[in-house]
């Protein structure tokens, strides 16, 4: 299932929040799939290269906790296997 299949009706009200964080003097915006994490960011009395930093730190964060989801996953499919096996 999608995101926009799973948001529904609530779709509206992101689109509502993107618009109004675009008309924001100090906003980020992080967009993230499986695959990068893009971060759009302006304003909190930041520099350009502490924006930078700091999309870089959240993309890492990102795929830490992504790592680690997946890691969990392959455990569960590996122990579920592991069981199957042994019966």
């Amino acid at each position: 299932m999608t995101l926009r299949q799973r948001l529904g009706l609530d779709v509206r009200t992101v689109y509502q929040q993107l618009d109004d964080l675009l008309d924001s003097e100090d906003a980020i915006i992080i967009l993230a799939d499986g695959q990068r994490a893009i971060t759009y960011g302006r304003g909190f009395g930041l520099s350009p290269c502490h924006h930078e930093l700091l999309a870089v730190e959240i993309e890492r964060s990102i795929r830490a906790v992504t790592r680690v989801h997946a890691a969990n996953i392959v455990d569960l499919a590996t122990q579920s296997e592991e069981s199957r096996l042994a019966a």
